[in-house]
């Protein structure tokens, strides 16, 4: 994949201080040598004799909180927030403890992308607007102005806000120009990864609302910009954030494809997504992976729609299980969507060969979903959830002739169309809406 020995001993080499972090060490380590530098940190930063242990628990949380990006692991998370908290006890002045305010904001961030809990995103909120009374170098409000855009992309994405999402658009822009500058005139290696993962999490942000409006200018809005990204990023030297940048590429490409009924994007998202898989490894970055292997997943069911093709199906549904076998059991948010889907696309599977077997094993897996989903804080997973039995019922049907099945379908649309219709997602709408089109049966 690269020359690790030869990389790892010029980063250790560089001359940095003992608390300062280079930005390829996250990309270079594995996450056991991760851990192992994280523990290290934490010793060093805790001997009596340290004289100055701030900058070194500065390094430990992004040690760790990087280990959690990775991993998922909710332990590892708290740990991160533990060593910005011990950070913020021994800062000395108001830029410390405005640095080690900004990592305890950044860390309950990445716990609401991990967990999906919206009562740590109301804590980002404040804890940033804390943050933004305080000052310090240019690095840190650069990185502060990426840290607020980040957090309204969030509030837009929960909120399906499409005014939010404008605005969170246009701070991840200024964010952006103002790393640039950095990492042009100022040097910081930093600087130019903070810009460029802010460059992956705004067509994220585009991606997203064009998916769930049917909007496919935002698509192309998304897939013009990450290309252009990616021209300057080395797979080989930057593996992590060129293989989140390919992720939602593929992703975009795929999801352009099937808005617009045409093949050739999808199966360039496909390409794409493939190559990713080439460039690290699942001990690596196992939620990078299992994020990878989920947009695969979708993109080869998309392709094998399209094409009418049950080749492209079963590898998808290869895809799924992979993704699935690396969530299981996990208290992450993306688990859901990923059983979700992957029982999807085992039914449509199991429809085309007409396998009632399989049907039974995927309505299974639905239910154990529905039993775990909270209609009540997350309604839009749980409609979908009901989006996708639907589909389950309607093959049943098809295959058996039992009447009883379409009535569960319509009663299950229903359902996931009154709530994708009180939250204005139209393209959600719309899709329930065609299910009950195909339910319906005429009154006699």
């Amino acid at each position: 994949m690269f020359e690790f020995g030869r990389e790892l001993k010029r980063i250790l080499g560089s001359g940095l201080g003992q608390g300062e972090m280079d930005p390829g060490l996250l990309e270079l380590f594995d996450t056991f040598m991760l851990q192992g530098q994280a523990r290290s940190s934490d010793i060093d930063a805790g001997r009596v004799s340290t004289r100055d242990p701030f900058p070194m628990w500065l390094k430990s949380c992004a040690l760790w909180r990087e280990l959690a990006r990775r991993s998922g692991d909710p332990v590892v998370l708290r740990r991160a927030a533990a060593a910005a908290q011990s950070a913020l006890k021994v800062s000395r002045n108001e830029a410390e403890t405005a640095r080690a305010n900004l990592e305890q904001a950044l860390t309950t961030l990445l716990g609401v992308d991990l967990y999906g809990d919206l009562e740590l995103l109301a804590t980002t909120g404040e804890r940033l607007r804390a943050v933004s009374a305080m000052t310090g170098d240019e690095l840190f409000e650069a990185r502060l102005e990426a840290a607020w855009a980040r957090f309204a992309s969030r509030e837009a994405l929960c909120g399906d806000d499409h005014a939010r999402a404008l605005e969170a658009a246009a701070l991840f822009d200024a964010a952006i120009h103002r790393l640039d500058k950095l990492a042009a005139h100022a040097g910081l290696p930093a600087a130019r990864l903070e810009a460029a993962v802010a460059r992956i999490e705004r067509a994220d942000l585009l991606a997203g609302f064009g998916l769930r409006r049917r909007e496919p200018r935002l698509l192309r809005e998304a897939v013009a910009g990450l290309e252009a990204l990616r021209k300057g990023l080395d797979g080989d030297y930057e593996p992590l954030t060129w293989a989140r940048s390919a992720e939602v590429l593929g992703s975009s490409l795929a999801a352009l494809g099937e808005l617009e009924g045409r093949a050739e994007p999808i199966a360039e998202g496909v390409s794409v997504l493939s190559e990713a898989g080439e460039r690290f490894t699942r001990d690596h970055a196992p939620l990078d992976w299992a994020r990878r292997s989920h947009a695969l997943g979708v993109a080869l069911q998309a392709l094998g729609e399209t094409l009418d093709n049950d080749d492209c199906l079963d590898q998808a549904a290869e895809a799924f299980d992979e993704a699935q076998d690396l969530l299981a059991d996990s208290p992450l948010a993306i688990r859901a969507t990923v059983a979700s889907n992957r029982a999807a696309c085992l039914a449509r599977v199991a429809e085309r060969h007409g396998d009632l077997e399989a049907l039974a094993r995927a309505e299974a897996a639905f239910r154990m979903e529905l039993e775990l989903a909270e209609p009540e804080t997350d309604p839009v997973s749980w409609a979908v959830l009901q989006v996708n039995l639907a589909r389950l019922y309607e093959a049943r049907g098809e295959l058996t002739g039992d009447f009883s099945e379409r009535e569960a379908a319509i009663y299950a649309l229903d359902a996931a169309l009154d709530i994708f219709c009180e939250r204005g997602l139209k393209g959600l709408a719309d899709t329930a809406q065609a299910g009950l089109e195909r339910a319906q049966v005429p009154a006699l």
